[in-house]
């Protein structure tokens, strides 16, 4: 079993995605990690080997580059209309399943709007995402490393057969007699303690079955997941530096460009009521904020505002993703 899938469209973000899987299998390893160009073996129906992997991964990371949405096949008509396409076939299968999806968006991509997805596609528009960038590449896929590691078994534990079968193969060949005597006895000891161990398989069964009664359903550990891809990913976006903010210069143009990659992405994300206000109040302040070189009290107020703000911003959202389990 693969427990990472990357889905992507050749055409429109192959590089990210070829860059994502070396990145990801330095990680978790070769064996961890599917992408088609590398993993389906010559000869295969790469059609059934697909279904397969997206059937037995444990979550599937959707490659959303510009072209994704909008994607034509030859005859002129969109390839995600068309429902034996592949991306298509590859997300909706995970989705069905309820798979963890992850939206991952490369060059500067938005994620798509339910109103432009395929029936059984609709549901990947409320899936958080992450955003991969190039400047930011490295610290990016970190998030992401992060946020996937649960999903991800790193070795496996000897199974109990093998365990069985090593401590038989290391046993001395018995007598007869021996063998006769240990007949004997295991004789005796089921007789005698028969009835206690029907009890004790009773107990034990009835405990495995409460556990798991009580174990987490596909459904919450994906909801899971995707809260903590969301403050993860605000975390990210907090500890991006920040632009410099002139006492009497104000906000210049490409400063506040600066400050709108930070706060744009924050606004969608939902994170509190008492965050999202802030949230709103800076991004209100950023954009009514062009330098204004003839009223330096002006800038002095403005500038200061917006840093005390964005200190209280920074503080709430590290101490609510303590409160989720993300730091």
């Amino acid at each position: 079993m693969r427990e990472i899938f990357i889905s992507y469209r050749r055409d429109d973000a192959e590089g990210q995605a070829g860059r994502l899987f070396s990145d990801l299998t330095q990680h978790f390893g070769d064996d961890a990690v599917f992408m088609d160009v590398a993993a389906i073996e010559p000869g295969r129906d790469f059609r059934q080997a697909i279904e397969e992997q997206v059937a037995s991964c444990g979550v599937l990371l959707a490659i959303i580059g510009k072209s994704w949405l909008t994607a034509k096949a030859e005859s002129g008509a969109r390839r995600l209309d068309d429902p034996m396409d592949f991306v298509r076939l590859e997300t909706a299968s995970a989705l069905k399943r309820d798979i963890p999806v992850v939206p991952v968006l490369v060059q500067a991509a938005r994620m798509p709007r339910v109103e432009d997805l395929p029936e059984d596609l609709k549901e990947l528009a409320f899936r958080n995402g992450v955003e991969l960038t190039h400047s930011r590449w490295d610290s990016d896929v970190q998030v992401l490393v992060k946020a996937l590691r649960p999903y991800v078994q790193t070795k496996q534990e000897p199974t109990r057969a093998r365990l069985h079968s090593a401590s038989s193969e290391q046993s001395p060949t018995r007598t007869g007699s021996s063998r006769m005597i240990l007949v004997v006895l295991f004789s005796v000891l089921v007789l005698a303690f028969g009835g206690y161990g029907g009890y004790v398989w009773y107990q034990e069964s009835s405990e495995g079955a409460a556990r798991a009664s009580q174990e987490p359903s596909a459904s919450s550990k994906n909801e899971q997941f995707q809260v903590k891809i969301a403050w993860q990913k605000a975390l990210a976006l907090i500890n991006t530096p920040l632009p410099h903010l002139g006492s009497s210069d104000g906000v210049s143009a490409t400063n506040r460009e600066k400050f709108l990659l930070i706060l744009e992405p924050l606004q969608q994300m939902r994170l509190g009521t008492d965050i999202d206000t802030e949230v709103s109040r800076l991004h209100e302040l950023v954009i009514k904020a062009p330098a204004n070189p003839g009223d330096n009290f002006y800038n002095m107020r403005l500038t200061s505002e917006i840093s005390q703000l964005f200190d209280s911003m920074r503080q709430k959202i590290r101490l609510k993703a303590i409160e989720q389990g993300v730091n």
